[in-house]
């Protein structure tokens, strides 16, 4: 057994609209699930919006938020998740909040789309990182300075990638869980 935190872990999500349900589900769940299978609570979650509005997912759902991301100095993981038409959310203020932000941050990770956010917002630029498979070639030739790899998911120092929602909680949150608690905690939950 592994010695739990005597708190929880919290996390940020920052979702922005024509996210999938799915992919929203596949950074949530896992967390979730972790919860009930340690039976205590070992991680919290902010839902955040780049307007404090609810995201209007592509089915048309509408996910209430608990409130409008903004860059602090929170140390807190933050994770920029978002599907399609990332380039209509990619304003200079939402960069300059997502690089501010990153200084502080323990981690950020770009799921699907999001890893195009963090790259907008020149928080890529060294690292190793993965993409969807129908960007990678579009990625590559954008961002040279990033070393794009054909993987599932990435972690690179305090930035971690995932390629989309399936690779999401079926390796990247192994990963998280080794990166949070170690792997004897990773292996335990």
């Amino acid at each position: 057994m592994f010695d739990r935190p005597d708190q929880s872990f919290a996390i940020d999500i920052l979702a922005f609209p024509e996210t999938t349900i799915i992919l929203l589900a596949s950074v949530i769940e896992p967390l979730r699930a972790a919860n009930r299978i340690a039976g205590s609570t070992l991680y919290t979650w902010r839902l955040l919006s780049p307007d404090g509005r609810p995201v209007e997912t592509t089915a048309g759902i509408k996910i209430p938020v608990d409130g409008s991301f903004s860059a602090s100095n929170e140390a807190d993981p933050l994770f920029v998740v978002s599907s399609y038409n990332w380039r209509r959310n990619s304003t200079v203020p939402i960069r300059m909040a997502l690089s501010r932000a990153a200084r502080h941050r323990r981690m950020v990770a770009g799921i699907e789309s999001g890893t195009w956010l963090l790259a907008e917002a020149s928080l890529l630029a060294g690292h190793r990182v993965t993409v969807h498979w129908e960007d990678l070639d579009e990625f590559t030739s954008r961002y040279p300075e990033i070393d794009v790899v054909k993987e599932r998911f990435v972690i690179d120092r305090r930035r971690m990638t995932s390629g989309g929602a399936l690779p999401t909680p079926d390796r990247v949150w192994k990963a998280w869980l080794t990166w949070a608690f170690g792997k004897p905690g990773a292996m335990t939950l």
